[in-house]
């Protein structure tokens, strides 16, 4: 469990602020801390930006001014509790996700995964932030493995509408922390970018763990050739895209995200294609399949399994109609379907 750091001590403020919108938080709400008080430094030396920056901090109520410590952390019941660092925030899309909320999301999964035994980070691939996801889990015996990476990947993008990149469960006791409880998440994701976790089972994205190869410097990768839509549900979904996205074509091997999709353009896409499909399609089934190819095939299993399977009885009952009847009236039959098909000219008296 998290160790409190205390109440402030006398005659300083401590302040839990939402970094983006400085808009001051409850108790028991994660943001950045800002502090004041006679203990706190008037600013750099011949720094004045940065001082104004980091020293000069005010709410947006026009409460200040604080030092922006850059630390994470909530107040409950007066104690402040540090949980991480700002640098640590998850960006994707735009929006802002804050690790612990997400970890908090993976917890709840299974009784089997630790408290306070997960970590959430972010890995650079091809220019943009993908999420990573460990967390210990206690008896790996009691738990069906597959079943649990699966409903932890879902329960991301359910909660917090982002694509998890991978899901890795490790050895309890395993998750690098500091002398007082705090996850050193940092760490974590070095363990994991050089494959060195004690893995007990895990799930990702793509083959294999990114490397330094994947780093920033190197941007993002070639565009993929187009490929246009093979069937009528990617054409379906292809045109759809096209259009909440305002781009003229959209091969079946693009990402959704890649071409500028975020949480609320996905959201118009599902209302989009709500009329037009004979499936439920959650809004977590994008940040999932992320491609047209990659929706279309979820979309017509989902058709598929909701046709059922023939009912044997039924099929052996009818079988044994037709062996029952003689080969004239089964050309009788064929007569009658053909003429259905195509009824001719009226013949009138």
């Amino acid at each position: 469990q998290l160790v409190g750091c205390g109440q402030p001590c006398p005659g300083s403020r401590v302040a839990i602020v939402d970094p983006e919108t400085r808009r001051p938080l409850g108790d028991g709400q994660v943001g950045e801390i800002w502090l004041a008080g006679p203990h706190v430094a008037h600013g750099y030396w011949g720094r004045a930006e940065e001082t104004e920056a980091t020293f000069g901090a005010v709410t947006v109520d026009g409460d200040g001014p604080f030092l922006r410590t850059g630390d994470l952390g909530f107040v409950r019941d007066g104690e402040l509790f540090v949980t991480g660092r700002l640098k640590e925030m998850i960006i994707f899309c735009g929006a802002n996700h804050y690790p612990q909320d997400i970890e908090g999301t993976v917890e709840r999964c299974h009784p089997e995964l630790k408290a306070y035994g997960g970590a959430a980070f972010a890995v650079e691939r091809e220019g943009r932030e993908e999420v990573v996801v460990v967390h210990e889990v206690g008896r790996p015996g009691r738990v069906d493995l597959e079943n649990l990476l699966e409903t932890i990947r879902r329960r991301g993008a359910d909660e917090h509408q982002i694509p998890v990149h991978a899901v890795v469960l490790i050895r309890q006791g395993s998750l690098p922390k500091t002398s007082s409880g705090k996850t050193r998440r940092g760490a974590c994701r070095q363990l994991y970018l050089e494959g060195r976790l004690p893995v007990v089972a895990q799930w990702q994205a793509s083959t294999e763990p990114p490397g330094p190869e994947d780093s920033p410097s190197n941007g993002r990768s070639e565009p993929r050739p187009y490929v246009a839509p093979r069937n009528p549900t990617e054409r379906l979904l292809a045109d759809a895209w096209a259009e909440v996205l305002g781009v003229p074509k959209v091969g079946i091997h693009d990402d959704f995200f890649d071409l500028g999709g975020n949480s609320l353009v996905a959201s118009r896409l599902i209302a989009r294609l709500a009329p037009q499909l004979d499936v439920e399609l959650p809004l977590s089934s994008l940040f999932e399949r992320r491609t047209v190819a990659g929706l279309a095939e979820l979309i017509d299993r989902a058709r598929a399994d909701q046709a059922g399977p023939c009912d044997a009885a039924k099929l052996a009952d009818l079988l044994d109609k037709l062996e029952a009847i003689s080969d004239r009236e089964a050309q009788q039959m064929l007569a009658g379907i053909r003429d259905l098909e195509d009824p001719g000219d009226e013949v009138t008296a």
